[in-house]
Formats: structure tokens, sequence, C-alpha cells
């Protein structure tokens, strides 16, 4: 059975995500909420579930979805959760940070992978098989069954990856060695992760931690690094610091809200904070 032990933020908590003028708690709703467990699977040490770092459904089959562990692989359901088949056991790696799937076909999937445990050295003094094994970005186009490990990204921990929603071929790499890297950064592909090329520009030579498009303008970038929330109008030609106010703080996961026209980020150790979502400026001319 695959090891399931499973860090790094899945998504903010929805309740964080209230509208703004509901300052309040909400109040308990009048008929019971009962949580079912889904899995998917007890880890080898005892009987529950690890740390789930990632959760990504299929947008036109509501019983299929995929989930991931810091140190448990990817796992996917057809049935709704009922059960849980592992796809990555033959993977020396199994650190997986992120998911995400092509919105017109779910059955390609990228993967982003890390080291087990972040720490290399630390997880091979401990024996780790999956110490050194390759990082960077995977993808599947048989919904799992097998995987291609995108090797002109860089061999370096993937910490998210984005799928454009208009153009299901441009993909989006967040790459975040938390040591430190020159290859650091964002980094684009058009052709379905078959070449990449890096939009870091004036990006702080800092991980990268999540990554995110504007559906309504693909133009528009957001990500998230250990220095806080950068944006892009042009790509991610260039890159600004997002507002003020927000602690310097490591971004761990953050939401473009375009429903309520907000963007809100999870910190590491400082909060959920959320801030307007800005029109791209008008072109002049």
């Amino acid at each position: 059975m695959s090891r399931l032990s499973i860090p790094f933020g899945v998504a903010a908590a929805a309740a964080a995500f209230a509208p703004a003028a509901a300052a309040q708690l909400p109040k308990p709703q009048t008929h019971p909420v009962v949580w079912q467990e889904l899995g998917p699977a007890p880890i080898s040490t005892g009987p529950y579930t690890g740390r789930v770092s990632a959760v990504a459904c299929s947008a036109t089959d509501p019983n299929r979805a995929y989930v991931a562990g810091a140190d448990g692989g990817v796992w996917r359901t057809d049935d709704g959760g009922s059960t849980w088949v592992p796809l990555s056991d033959d993977w020396p790696q199994q650190a997986v940070g992120a998911l995400a799937i092509d919105p017109t076909n779910p059955s390609i999937l990228y993967a982003a992978v890390a080291r087990a445990g972040g720490f290399p050295a630390l997880a091979a003094a401990k024996g780790h098989p999956g110490a050194n094994g390759p990082v960077g970005v995977f993808r599947s186009t048989d919904g799992g069954a097998s995987w291609t490990h995108l090797t002109s990204a860089p061999a370096v921990p993937a910490s998210d990856v984005s799928v454009d929603p208009a153009n299901p071929n441009v993909v989006y790499a967040a790459i975040g060695d938390i040591f430190g890297d020159p290859q650091n950064g964002v980094w684009k592909s058009t052709d379905g992760g078959q070449t990449w090329t890096t939009l870091d520009g004036d990006l702080p030579d800092v991980p990268v931690n999540v990554v995110a498009v504007v559906d309504t303008d693909v133009e528009q970038l957001f990500a998230g690094t250990d220095a806080g929330l950068y944006h892009s109008a042009n790509g991610g030609e260039t890159w600004r610091r997002y507002g003020e106010g927000l602690p310097n703080a490591t971004i761990v996961d953050l939401l473009v809200d375009r429903g309520n026209s907000r963007i809100v980020v999870a910190t590491q150790g400082r909060g959920v904070w959320r801030a307007p979502l800005v029109p791209k400026p008008a072109e002049s001319g």
C-alpha cells in the first residue's frame, strides 16, 4: 500500500471568504451537517489518512477526483470517494504539493513534485527511498495510469501548477526550492508542458509557492512567494508587489474570488488576508 502523509495548504478555508460586509461569524445552520471521511487510505503506521496537500475535482465527472500527499503520491476516485486507486506507487519520489486538471479533458493531469519531507539530507539520513528522487512537474494523459516527467521544466522542487482556463496548452508552474535555487520563480509552457520559459523577471529571489491565473483576463497572474504576493498585468513579463498592508509573510495559498472581485491569501503564521481585485490598467494610446 502506498505511503500517505500529506502539508502545504489545500485551499484557504471557505469560511474566510465570506462577503466583506459579513464581519460576524455565520449563525449555526438550522439542520445538522455531518462530515464523511473519504480517505483515501490509512498510513502504514496508524489508522488515519496522512496530511493531504492537494485536491483536484473533474469539471465534467462529479464522481472523479484526485488527491495527493506530501509523502503519499497521487490517488484517484471514480465513485465519489468510496474507493481510491494509488497512481504513483512506481515513483521513487512521492512528495506531491499540487495537482491541476486540464479543464477540457479530465484525463490530463499535472502534478507538482517536491523533495520528500522538504529536507533531502535529513530524509536520506533516515533512509527515505525517495530522498533524491526526481522532482519538478509531471503529466498524465490517461487519468494517472501513467506519467511523464516533464524534464524541460526545472529539475527543482515544484510547489504549484496551474492550467490556463482559456487555453489548456498554457501551463504555469511555481518553482520553490526552500534552500534557494537560481531557477526559483514562475515558469510557463505554451505546449502542454513540452517546453518551458521562465517568467521570474523582477520577482524576488525567493521560492514561489503558488501561482494563479485570473480566468477573465489570462494576462493577469498572481504569484505567492516567501516574500509576499506579487501581480503581473502582462502575462509575467513584469511583476509588482500587490497592494499595501499585507505582512511580508510567506504566501502558502491564494484564491482569485472573481465573483466578489477580490483576492484571498493564506499566509504562514499570519492568518488569512483579502484585498480587492483591481482591474488591469487600460492601455494608453
